[in-house]
């Protein structure tokens, strides 16, 4: 699939960006009929009223209070203390009116006393606790100012405000998470979104949280069932379709990856993140021009985000461009500020650069030091078997590769790697029975595919084979893992069987 190439820029101005993502906010006129239709009090129709002089404008006018909320003028002076007010208001009654919410986090961040103003939420929240929402708001607040300045103190002082105030939120937990995180103790982050999840059955945040942390253990099926479960909460929760797509593009399904990212993009919270899931889907579809360019979009829009860094690296590493893929990658492992998880993501690519020069001993060191910061990084196990294996240290490598199946059992990445590992030295029967249970977990398991196809050959299947691999060209024809596959079956068959060679050099 190709996507259509962008305008980096375009999509890095924030008026652009607004313009897009407001285009389905309400309309002034509408805040106005609420003043003088809806059945409220006094004091409430004032609050209605006093948003609605906010927006201003004619009834086309879609820009939802940004002007207001974002820019002080002489002539507008923003109470942001009423306008909030009226923001909790029109939550009550438009629950599901998304802007409202970007604009209630940007007024607490403007507030005279934002503490006061976080206060206020937390009673809101005790009092809609159906409101996923709010929740996202108190979270995003915390968020924003602990990364203006790392300031743990500050941090800690919301977490105990939010116990005070809405202890079965959740969110104190959430926040603890964070904390969690920064000091590289990721047993403890999963412990604490664990109990925020399941203290708050609404919190939708929590289940994006249980998709994200499934995802990164390549656990496929959790990560779908926590992501799916957060957009039945709240629709449009931020971060829920971007992990669709991504599990998605890991599937296979690129044309999904990207519907998927569409609907991420559409979500606005003041974060971009459809730009991200975006480039994702591009570079999981073969599409590494346009890939890059939504990565450079995305991280002129948030230029603080270090795993855009990790995604562009990437891209290079696709490209062959390993000079840039280092240049990147040791720039973002070397730096004490740059988040811990990105740090060690850094390693894992370097690790992937000197396999491919052939320096195995600088690549063990390199996922080594991914697995310093954290000791369940997959992907850097699964690095150190594919090191063993090349180095021909076979023993280690299947003693790695049953270790990894053992202590990640739902991830389908461990059993096919086993089977690879265990067909390396000649144990088929049981690489067959591993490759299956890979494939009973990820039907689009790349490895597990291949042991597949290798299997039939090996049993004589080869007219099978050969229209297994036709079939599979002709959904995945265009990803890279599976133009890996290719070759990497061509090489096993050599000259002896024309009808399989015919089918991979063949258009589907």
């Amino acid at each position: 699939m190709t996507f259509k190439t962008i305008d980096p820029s375009a999509i890095g101005s924030n008026t652009s960006w607004s313009a897009e993502l407001t285009r389905a906010a309400t309309t002034a006129n509408y805040w106005r009929d609420k003043a003088l239709f809806t059945p409220v009090t006094e004091d409430q129709k004032e609050l209605l009223t006093t948003l609605a002089n906010n927006l201003g404008g004619s009834e086309n006018n879609y820009e939802f209070i940004d002007e207001a909320v974002s820019t002080e003028t002489e002539s507008i002076k923003i109470d942001y203390e009423k306008m909030l007010q009226a923001l909790f208001l029109s939550a009550e009654v438009h629950p599901h009116e998304i802007n409202a919410y970007s604009k209630m986090l940007r007024s607490i961040l403007n507030h005279d006393n934002p503490t006061q103003a976080k206060q206020k939420l937390l009673l809101e929240i005790n009092k809609h606790p159906e409101n996923p929402y709010l929740l996202q708001v108190f979270i995003d607040t915390s968020l924003i100012q602990f990364n203006q300045d790392f300031d743990v103190g500050k941090m800690k002082e919301d977490i105990e405000l939010a116990a005070a105030i809405a202890p079965e939120s959740g969110i104190a937990e959430m926040l603890e998470s964070f904390i969690a995180n920064a000091k590289q103790n990721f047993a403890h982050q999963r412990q604490l979104i664990d109990a925020a999840y399941e203290k708050n059955p609404n919190f939708a945040d929590a289940a994006v949280a249980k998709s994200s942390l499934n995802l990164a253990q390549r656990n496929v099926s959790g990560a779908k069932q926590f992501a799916e479960e957060a957009l039945l909460l709240a629709p449009n929760v931020r971060g829920a379709h971007q992990m669709l797509s991504a599990i998605a593009s890991l599937q296979g399904n690129p044309n999904l990856a990207y519907e998927e990212a569409k609907r991420e993009s559409v979500v606005d919270f003041g974060d971009p993140a459809g730009t991200y899931a975006l480039s994702y889907a591009a570079l999981n579809a073969g599409d590494l021009d346009t890939a890059l360019a939504y990565a450079v979009a995305y991280n002129k829009a948030v230029p603080n985000d270090h795993s855009i860094g990790i995604l562009i690296a990437n891209i290079f590493l696709l490209k062959g461009d390993l000079l840039t893929t280092t240049t990147i990658a040791r720039s973002l492992s070397s730096q004490a500020f740059v988040p811990a998880q990105i740090r060690e993501g850094a390693h894992v690519l370097l690790s992937q650069v000197y396999i491919a020069e052939g320096n195995l001993s600088n690549a063990r060191l390199q996922a080594e030091k991914a697995l310093d910061i954290n000791p369940e990084d997959i992907s850097a196990l699964s690095m150190l078997v594919n090191i063993e294996t090349l180095d021909a240290n076979y023993a280690k490598a299947l003693m790695q590769a049953q270790q990894i199946a053992n202590n990640f059992p739902q991830v389908s990445h461990s059993w096919s790697q086993l089977a690879v590992t265990q067909m390396s030295i000649g144990l088929y029967d049981a690489a067959q029975t591993n490759s299956s249970t890979a494939l009973s977990l990820n039907p689009q398991d790349p490895s597990a595919l291949y042991l597949k196809i290798f299997f039939m050959i090996r049993n004589g299947d080869t007219i099978q084979a050969a229209e297994e691999l036709q079939n599979m060209k002709a959904k995945f024809g265009t990803l890279t893992w599976f133009k890996e596959l290719e070759v990497s079956i061509n090489r096993f068959m050599g000259d002896n069987d024309g009808a399989l060679k015919a089918a991979i050099t063949s258009p589907p």
